[in-house]
């Protein structure tokens, strides 16, 4: 049964952006491509969304923390330019994780 729709993917290998949780949880990425920017929606089991998850912006891939506290996601600062940054949900902390410039 479908629970969300308009999931991202990514155009090189196809893969869908979402991740789900070992507590039942469901993260995930709208859209297309990495230059755009994006909304990470929580989704409960009725496939009705329960609100966004995180601030919008230039997101790429994401990995939600096995206990759904947590996301690694990829965040576009430029062209060229992609770190990673790890998005805590109960405080609305974004820490940076991989430094310099380049594609992490």
């Amino acid at each position: 049964m479908p629970i969300a729709q308009d999931i991202a993917t990514n155009e090189t290998n196809q893969q869908m952006a979402f991740w789900a949780s070992d507590a039942g949880t469901l993260v995930y990425r709208t859209g297309s491509g990495i230059g755009f920017t994006k909304k990470l929606l929580w989704v409960n089991r009725d496939g009705k969304v329960a609100g966004e998850a995180m601030p919008e912006d230039r997101y790429g891939g994401l990995a939600l923390s096995p206990d759904g506290k947590r996301v690694a996601i990829t965040r576009m600062a430029g062209e060229g330019d992609t770190s990673v940054w790890i998005y805590e949900f109960n405080r609305k902390v974004m820490t940076r994780l991989s430094e310099g410039t380049g594609n992490d």
